[in-house]
């Protein structure tokens, strides 16, 4: 008899259960590292998931951002194109809702009114929402002054 399995005989202490205690041991271990894990994993895909809401957020305002930098040439490229038409033709033709440049100008006015009242403020971050309703107060402005 060696040496470690006569003291573990004097304290009562079979071999045996040496062994069973250490195979223990590492199947204990074995689960809380898959537990440990398991949370991270878990973890991790709720901040993906928290991430990918925002982009798809950011990704909605973009498009209507676009619109509206859209709108921004348009609208001002008809008004400069009525305005043309007002020393060519005189400004009471230039301004008739039957003049093409003057009807380009005013369906883009109804279109970017459009895309300004559908713009989803709700999510965008109080900043965010203070500086669209700079934009929207802008364009007020300069469709009062168009009229």
């Amino acid at each position: 008899m060696d040496t470690t399995t006569h003291d573990r005989a004097q304290a009562g202490t079979p071999a045996r259960l040496g062994l069973r205690a250490k195979v223990l041991a590492v199947g204990l271990s074995g689960v809380a590292v898959a537990g440990v894990v398991g949370g991270i994993t878990v973890s991790t895909l709720g901040g993906i998931e928290a991430t990918n809401q925002e982009v798809s957020r950011l990704q909605a305002l973009a498009t209507q951002v676009r619109e509206v930098k859209y709108y921004n040439a348009d609208v001002s490229g008809w008004q400069t194109a009525y305005a043309w038409e007002a020393r060519k033709a005189g400004p009471k033709e230039a301004v008739k809702d039957t003049n093409p440049n003057r009807k380009g100008y005013l369906d883009d006015a109804v279109a970017l009114r459009k895309v300004l009242a559908d713009m989803p403020t709700g999510t965008m971050t109080d900043a965010e929402r203070k500086k669209f309703a700079e934009v929207v107060a802008l364009w007020d402005d300069f469709f009062r002054a168009d009229d």
